[in-house]
């Protein structure tokens, strides 16, 4: 049977690490979990993470490592805790510093095991082609804000969203990027993917800022063992709405609002049709201008379109934030996690959740990053047993990462990167509903690479990614060698 409609071809990120400017500004990592090369791509060639982005292949399903951006949604943007102003960084820094940028990438990819099983592996070459465009009023040097979504994430946003902190009363952003993939031999899997993001952020003097942004996105998931024949591309839309009021120094308070769309083209794929609303909110008190504690509520509502899966999700957390000194800045989250059902027939589910991120610079040329985090993902129509689809029957995935990111600048030009992951990932099935075992899934991935910038306006990075995944159901095993050589040429 033909294999078709792959979209984590490339490298599928397991894992992003966004550093910020130096100065007061701290990291923001992301680990991105079935997301698709589109998206990643789209990311590394529209905001050039280079060095920072760990290359590796999804899960398999269509989740945060390999369905979009990053699967499920979650904006990857940082709060800065002192007064200056912060954006991110990524490794291509454009030149010039007017509203409007240009951005053009190419990438050459050989991948191993396209499809990503354990016996009758294929092989292929692709290209990635990237053009792009991004505006900003007033201009800046830099993007103004990063937006990863993945379909697997409740809600939408891949990581809890902060944004930077600015001394500018207001600031828009616009960005359109699409990219083609060309598949080599296998035309049935190439593909235009399209991407354009909204942002705008005003505030006043009496400290009360308020932000809105808009993300569409038309792609398709990565291969699993749900995505195998069918058509699985998508159209998603994320829409986010935050109003922050500091009513002291000390004290701030923050709410959110986002309303999330995902709609597959085929009907095949329609049980993973849903819409999601979700509420946060946040009380920070600040011990000082470079350490905070704060307490996080979230609920998302999960409404599937055509089946009886709907539930609401409650999240509880505490957390620390530190900018302590130059060396180290981060932050620490952890509380309690519970779903409900609709349906009678469903029980509950509860559990601890946590995130944390992490950087510490060894010197001026050298520094790590870590994340981890525990949480709920969506199944997206994720089966255990493909020998026995009607018996496998999985309410929610919880899923545990650890990522690590080691960065050296061996000089101005030459920068060399390595990144480690390990995912974790429990299938829940329902008792009495599903006749099969647990699904259980270790999945680890390691990518060293390396960039050159060979003017202000043009790099080259060649990446070289090994993933492997190892489960309690042998059929779902696999490993994969992907190798990538990318140029950009930016404005």
């Amino acid at each position: 049977m033909e294999k078709r409609n792959f979209i984590g071809i490339v490298i599928i990120s397991v894992f992003i690490a966004i550093p910020l400017q130096s100065g007061n500004s701290w990291p923001v990592v992301h680990a991105a979990k079935n997301t698709s090369a589109v998206e990643l791509l789209g990311l590394v060639t529209v905001s050039g993470y280079g060095n920072t982005l760990a290359m590796s292949s999804g899960p398999g399903d269509n989740r945060s490592r390999d369905s979009g951006a990053a699967d499920s949604p979650r904006l990857v943007l940082s709060e800065e805790l002192g007064e200056n102003e912060g954006s991110i960084d990524g490794d291509e820094v454009f030149g010039g510093c007017g509203n409007l940028h240009l951005f053009f990438s190419i990438m050459q990819l050989y991948k191993s095991n396209l499809y990503k099983t354990k016996y009758d592996k294929e092989d292929v070459w692709a290209t990635y082609l990237t053009p792009g465009v991004w505006a900003a009023i007033p201009g800046s040097c830099e993007r103004i804000v990063e937006v990863v979504t993945a379909s697997a994430t409740p809600g939408g946003l891949v990581v809890s969203p902060f944004y930077p902190k600015t001394n500018r009363k207001y600031q828009g952003f616009l960005l359109y990027s699409p990219q083609a993939e060309i598949y080599y031999g296998k035309s049935d899997e190439n593909m235009v993917s399209h991407r354009a993001d909204a942002y705008f952020r005003y505030q006043t003097m009496n400290k009360f800022s308020f932000r809105v942004l808009d993300q569409f996105k038309y792609s398709h998931d990565s291969v699993s063992s749900r995505a195998l024949t069918i058509d699985d591309r998508y159209k998603n839309n994320l829409f986010n709405a935050v109003g922050t009021y500091d009513p002291t120094a000390k004290l701030g308070l923050r709410l959110d609002y986002s309303n999330f769309y995902l709609n597959y083209d085929d009907s095949e794929n329609s049980r993973a049709d849903r819409m999601d609303n979700s509420f946060s909110s946040y009380a920070y008190f600040k011990f000082s201008s470079k350490t905070s504690i704060f307490a996080n509520f979230e609920y998302t509502d999960l409404h599937y379109e055509n089946i009886d899966s709907d539930s609401e999700e409650y999240r509880y957390y505490a957390g620390f934030r530190w900018e302590i000194t130059d060396k180290t800045s981060g932050q620490l989250k952890g509380g309690y996690g519970k779903r409900s059902y609709e349906q009678p027939g469903l029980k509950d589910a509860d559990s601890w959740v946590a995130e944390l991120q992490l950087q510490y610079n060894f010197s001026h040329r050298t520094n790590i990053v870590l994340n981890a985090y525990r949480r709920y993902d969506e199944p997206i129509g994720e089966i255990v047993n493909k020998d026995d689809v009607e018996g496998s029957v999985t309410k929610y995935i919880l899923t545990n990462f650890v990522g690590l990111a080691v960065n050296y600048d061996l000089t101005s030009k030459l920068h060399l990167n390595l990144d480690a992951t390990v995912f974790y990932d429990e299938y829940k099935d329902e008792e009495g509903f599903s006749s099969q075992k647990e699904r259980n899934d270790w999945e680890y991935g390691i990518s060293p690479s390396v960039k050159y910038e060979f003017r202000d306006w043009m790099a080259f990075s060649f990446t070289y990614v090994y993933t492997r995944r190892d489960s309690n159901y042998s059929e779902y095993d696999f490993d994969d060698h992907t190798l990538v050589l990318r140029g950009s040429i930016y404005q």
